[in-house]
């Protein structure tokens, strides 16, 4: 029982011993960790985490045109597609023609394949160019199926000066067969004078307005030029049809 209790006693006085060298032990290791933290900071140039800046591009409304009779037919717009560089929220930049950046605090807050996509509808529905243009909605259905792709839109860095180029292609295919008769791609670059990212996102705007209105004026001819050639093809009624 002595020895037992001698060994209890024992115990209960080396506890707090143990205790204490295991807690000199985290605080050090404590002590490392924010000593490491601290080294990390001061590498990076130390200073608070920057706040993140989120965009989005603005295609104003299309500017009034001469109201034209809608042709005859309708259409269904899918959304625009991307390449895996472009769908991520992160902007991207090219400081040379063979790397790719991407800013880690300047995002967008809207995917602009969405943004780019309403403004093809909105611009399309401006000119009449079909007597209905709906968005894909996996129901309605349409003469025509009109596709396209964001192929660029990024803020160049090499060659003279900073710029951004926008490249967007966009396709009509006859709903029936699925056969494409119109294709088309366009591409806008733009300089950008201040150094702010805002400012390369101001110009990536004013570069996709232009590739999206030469684009939608460019089927709207071509949908326009076939009815008038259809039109001027088709025999006349004889007088007793006509009645």
């Amino acid at each position: 029982m002595r020895q037992r209790n001698g060994c209890t006693q024992l115990r209960e006085k080396s506890s707090p011993v143990r205790q204490e060298r295991r807690l000199a032990q985290r605080q050090g290791r404590l002590l490392a960790f924010a000593a490491l933290g601290l080294f990390a900071l001061s590498a990076c140039g130390g200073g608070p985490i920057p706040s993140t800046n989120y965009y989005k591009l603005h295609l104003p409304p299309p500017p009034a045109v001469q109201s034209s009779d809608p042709l005859p037919h309708t259409a269904v717009l899918l959304p625009l597609r991307a390449s895996q560089m472009l769908t991520q929220d992160r902007i991207v930049y090219r400081p040379t023609q063979e790397e790719v950046g991407f800013y880690e605090y300047h995002r967008w807050a809207e995917d602009p394949r969405t943004t780019i996509t309403n403004s093809v509808l909105d611009q399309l529905r401006q000119r009449g160019t079909f007597a209905q243009v709906s968005l894909f909605d996996g129901r309605t259905r349409g003469d025509y199926i009109l596709r396209g792709s964001i192929d660029q839109l990024e803020e160049i860095d090499f060659g003279e000066g900073v710029s951004v180029h926008v490249r967007i292609s966009l396709e009509a295919a006859e709903a029936e067969s699925n056969k494409p008769v119109w294709q088309k791609t366009s591409e806008a670059t733009a300089p950008v004078a201040a150094g702010e990212v805002r400012s390369v996102v101001s110009q990536m705007s004013a570069a996709a307005t232009k590739t999206v209105e030469e684009l939608v004026s460019g089927l709207d001819a071509f949908l326009r030029s076939n009815a008038a050639q259809r039109a001027a093809a088709s025999p006349p009624l004889p007088p007793a049809a006509q009645k």
